[in-house]
C-alpha cells in the first residue's frame, strides 16, 4: 500500500542492489585495449545545432586525440547562434575536420537521427563515431575505445561518459536521472547517445539511425536494433575519458528529461504508474520513515539499502556526493518529470532548441 512500509519494499530495493552489483560486473568484462599495426579509420561524427557555449572546446578536444587514423566531421543543424561561426574559424585550423550544413528536417524525421543519418553518409571510416557537442574527450579516448572494440569483437561500443553537474539542481536530478537505468534494468539493454561508435558494417546492416528515424529516445532503440539482430554491444566506463555536462540549471533539466522520458519508459501508462510506486514506496519513504518510525529495523535495513546503491554508483561514476545527500528530493523531482512527460505525450508535442516534435 501507498504510504506503508512492508516486506515488498525490501524485495524491490533487494533487486535493486543486486542490479547494480551485477551491471558493475558486467561492464568490467571488456578485455584490455589493444590496436593493430595499421589502425582502421574512425570519422568522428558530431552533430551540432545552437552549441555556440560547447562546440568549441568539444571540436578541441576530438582534434587532439593521439589514435593516429582520424577525421572529425560536424554537421551544423540549422543553428541560430554562433556555431556556424565557430566551426568555419576552427576548420581553417585543422585539415582534419570537415564541416556539412545540414539539410532541412523532412517529415517523419527527428532532429538528431537525421543530422546523424547525414554524418554517416559522408563519413569515410571503417568505425563511425557518434558524440555529442557537449562532451569532451581525453586525448586518449579514441585509442582505448577503438583498442578496446577490436579485442572484444565489438559491432558498437557505447561508452558512459563522466556527468559535470556543478549546480545543485544537476547534481539532485541529473545524476541520479542517469543511474536510474542500472538501478532497474540489465545494461545490456541500454545504449548511451553521448557515444556510440559502429563498426561501419553493423552500422548499415541494423539501418543505423535511419531505422529509428522517428525516435526521441534514439540511443535506446538503437541499442535495441543492434541486439536483436545478434550483434555484440560492448559498454564500458568512460568517465576518465570522456566527460558531459547534459542540461544547465533546473530549466534545461526539466525541459530536457520531459521531451523523452515517456517514452524511455516505453510510452507504456501503467509502466508509469508502477515506476512512480517504486519510486515513491521503495525509494522515498523508508528515508522518511527514518525520522517517524525509528525503531523499526525494517526502515534501517530499507535505508542501509537505498543509501549503499547510492554511494556505490556515486563512486563508481564520479558523481558528486551531493546527489546522495539530496536523495529524497531527486526521487520527487524525478516523479514530477516523469509526470510532465506524460502530460507532454498527450499534448501531442515535444519541444527541443527550437523544434517542435509531434509526440
Amino acid at each position: 500500500m501507498w504510504g506503508e512500509l512492508h516486506p515488498g519494499i525490501l524485495g524491490i530495493n533487494g533487486y535493486i542492489f543486486l542490479m547494480v552489483v551485477f551491471n558493475f560486473w558486467q561492464i568490467q568484462r571488456a578485455k584490455p585495449a589493444k590496436l593493430t599495426a595499421d589502425p582502421p579509420l574512425v570519422s568522428i561524427l558530431v552533430p551540432a545545432r545552437n552549441e555556440e557555449a560547447n562546440i568549441e572546446p568539444c571540436i578541441r578536444s576530438l582534434l587532439a586525440q593521439d589514435y593516429p587514423n582520424f577525421e572529425v566531421v560536424v554537421l551544423d543543424d540549422s543553428s541560430t547562434d554562433q556555431t556556424w561561426t565557430i566551426l568555419q574559424r576552427l576548420c581553417a585550423q585543422d585539415p582534419k575536420l570537415r564541416l556539412i550544413q545540414g539539410q532541412a528536417l523532412p517529415p517523419g524525421w527527428k532532429g538528431k537521427c537525421f543530422a546523424c543519418d547525414q554524418l554517416a553518409q559522408s563519413a569515410l571510416g571503417t568505425w563511425l563515431l557518434f558524440t555529442d557537442a557537449d562532451t569532451f574527450h581525453s586525448p586518449t579516448s579514441l585509442r582505448e575505445t577503438i583498442g578496446r572494440a577490436i579485442a572484444n569483437q565489438a559491432d558498437l561500443v557505447t561508452l558512459f561518459p563522466r556527468q559535470m553537474a556543478p549546480t545543485w539542481a544537476e547534481s539532485a536530478l541529473v545524476s541520479f536521472m542517469l543511474r536510474l537505468g542500472m538501478m532497474f534494468k540489465p545494461i545490456w539493454t541500454m545504449a548511451c547517445g553521448q557515444y556510440l561508435c559502429f563498426r561501419r558494417s553493423a552500422y548499415e546492416t541494423s539501418g543505423g539511425f535511419a531505422a529509428v528515424k522517428n525516435e526521441i529516445a534514439e540511443d535506446l532503440a538503437l541499442g535495441q536494433l543492434i541486439r536483436r539482430q545478434g550483434l555484440r554491444l560492448l559498454w564500458l566506463r568512460g568517465v576518465d575519458q570522456v566527460q558531459c555536462r547534459m542540461y544547465t540549471g533546473l530549466t534545461g533539466i526539466w525541459n530536457g528529461y520531459s521531451r523523452n522520458y515517456y517514452t524511455a519508459l516505453g510510452r507504456n501508462p501503467l509502466l508509469v504508474l508502477g515506476f512512480l510506486y517504486v519510486l515513491i514506496d521503495g525509494l522515498f519513504l523508508p528515508v522518511i520513515l527514518l525520522f517517524s518510525d525509528p525503531q523499526n529495523p525494517l526502515v534501517w535495513i530499507e535505508v542501509a539499502l537505498i543509501y549503499g546503491v547510492r554511494l556505490g554508483l556515486a563512486w563508481y561514476w564520479r558523481d558528486s556526493w551531493r546527489t546522495v545527500l539530496l536523495h529524497p528530493v531527486a526521487v520527487m523531482g524525478v516523479a514530477l518529470i516523469t509526470l510532465n512527460s506524460w502530460r507532454w505525450s498527450f499534448l501531442k508535442k515535444n519541444q527541443w532548441k527550437g523544434r517542435v516534435y509531434s509526440s
